[in-house]
């Protein structure tokens, strides 16, 4: 076998085109989805669990999974200032929920 990659996943991938802090603020702001994710499971676990839930509310929950599942598979390295936004907008979804 040797040194081959036939067989490597990332053997063709090529070179990064983002430095190592780009990619640090790339990591930092998956998480921040991983967090959204998490918050918006929770509230639509919440009010499933209720004798009678809100469906519209379930609704704009399950809306917002879909978006941040969009905005995780399109975001990039690549794109510092789109990182750096998705991080700020992370960090406002997450301030109002632990403030209410």
């Amino acid at each position: 076998m040797g040194t081959e990659n036939s067989h490597s996943i990332v053997g063709g991938l090529g070179p990064a085109t983002w430095t190592p802090t780009e990619g640090l603020a790339y990591e930092v702001a998956i998480e921040g989805i991983n967090h959204v994710t998490a918050l918006y499971t929770g509230l639509v676990d919440k009010e499933q669990r209720k004798t009678s839930p809100d469906a519209q509310a379930v609704i704009k929950w399950r809306g917002q999974l879909d978006h941040w599942a969009q905005v995780r598979r399109t975001l990039t390295p690549a794109d510092p200032a789109r990182v750096q936004a998705v991080t700020a907008a992370c960090k406002q979804i997450l301030d109002e929920a632990r403030s209410a």
